[in-house]
């Protein structure tokens, strides 16, 4: 998350202050920054592209993540990116798929 890798909350207050009192929608978002810091805390890349398709009566995410430090122009991946584990408390499936 940027915020953590840059320890500069800005981009967060202010997705906060949008969503303002839409309930249900800050709900999600914070739901969504808890996990990710609970699950994935040592991994700084930050998703670039994104997708979300239905595949067999459920949804799909596909990202492609970046890191913000790159090192010397070589992408490091964090150990929690090929746990498997982790990849299916994720609801990401096994690392294959």
């Amino acid at each position: 998350m940027y915020a953590d890798a840059t320890n500069d909350d800005r981009h967060l207050s202010e997705i906060r202050r949008l969503l303002g009192q839409d309930v249900p929608s800050r709900l999600i978002c914070e739901q969504m920054i808890s996990r990710k810091r609970e699950m994935f805390g040592d991994d700084h890349r930050l998703v670039r592209e994104h997708k979300i398709t239905m595949e067999d009566g459920g949804f799909k995410l596909w990202a492609e993540a970046r890191t913000l430090y790159p090192d010397n122009g070589k992408e490091v991946e964090p150990p929690s990116a090929g746990d498997p584990s982790t990849r299916a408390v994720a609801g990401l499936g096994s690392p294959g798929k």
